[in-house]
């Protein structure tokens, strides 16, 4: 039977202007099993349709390394936000890391650049939620922490429907829970980076989104600089694995 995995992270650009997003990709698959195994890779873009790699043979306990944009400079130089759906013939470790940062004003090599790491996931969901979210905005004078944070969101829709896909942002007084909806396209991807979505400056919160489409949500934390995103700005840790819904099965998407 085949393994499926999917990440919805991914974001390649080489921008150098100042505001914009600066990002790479790097894979690491590896075949678990004490067999060969042919994996498939099939990209998800948000404004284009999918791309289905060639084929990889590995074999046991090997894989390949895949760094993006470079080895796909045709399809990944600026793709801007993507994600992927993997299948194998056997169980893989599947890892991916994502180095990205908003280009920003400064020139302290500190502030280069950040990193998320993120494993493949093995299903995909209706629900998911994040119990970490957190906005903080430091005042640019005299501010109390040398940074202010929000959350990052991407979405994919390996589907061949779309996807209606509710948002609620709220905490456990729920006086203040705000709700937005997205309408995401068949075999697409989105990617959420409003500040807004959360009220106030200082505020711990929940996200949970809902789809009528099985779907993939992931989360990163955005840090940047006391005077906003334009000073500096990076993807910083782990990213946020997110819950599935609980119990749910197992919805994979159309097979490769």
């Amino acid at each position: 039977m085949p393994y499926t995995y999917y990440i919805a992270n991914g974001y390649t650009s080489r921008s150098k202007a100042v505001g914009d997003y600066h990002g790479m990709s790097e894979f690491r698959l590896r075949n678990l099993a004490e067999r060969d195994t042919t994996i498939r890779q099939r990209i998800f873009f948000a404004d284009r349709p999918p791309l289905d790699m060639p084929p990889i043979t590995a074999g046991p306990m090997g894989g390949p390394y895949q760094e993006f944009p470079k080895d796909l400079p045709e399809s990944h130089k600026d793709a801007g936000p993507w994600g992927a759906q993997i299948v194998s013939d056997t169980p893989l470790a599947y890892f991916h890391i994502s180095l990205a940062k908003r280009n920003g004003l400064s020139n302290d090599p500190t502030y280069a650049g950040g990193c998320g790491m993120q494993l493949g996931k093995p299903h995909l969901s209706k629900t998911w939620y994040f119990g970490d979210c957190f906005k903080w905005f430091v005042p640019a004078e005299n501010p109390p922490f040398p940074f202010s944070q929000y959350e990052w969101y991407h979405i994919l829709n390996p589907n061949p429907r779309p996807a209606t896909i509710t948002l609620t942002i709220g905490d456990d007084k729920r006086d203040r829970d705000r709700t937005r909806r997205y309408n995401l396209d068949a075999q697409r991807v989105l990617f959420i980076d409003d500040p807004d979505l959360v009220e106030g400056t200082m505020r711990a919160c929940y996200a949970k989104f809902e789809s009528d489409q099985p779907i993939l949500v992931e989360a990163e934390r955005a840090i940047f600089g006391p005077e906003g995103p334009r000073q500096w700005g990076v993807i910083l840790g782990c990213a946020s694995p997110g819950a599935g819904e609980p119990f749910a099965p197992t919805q994979p998407a159309s097979p490769i």
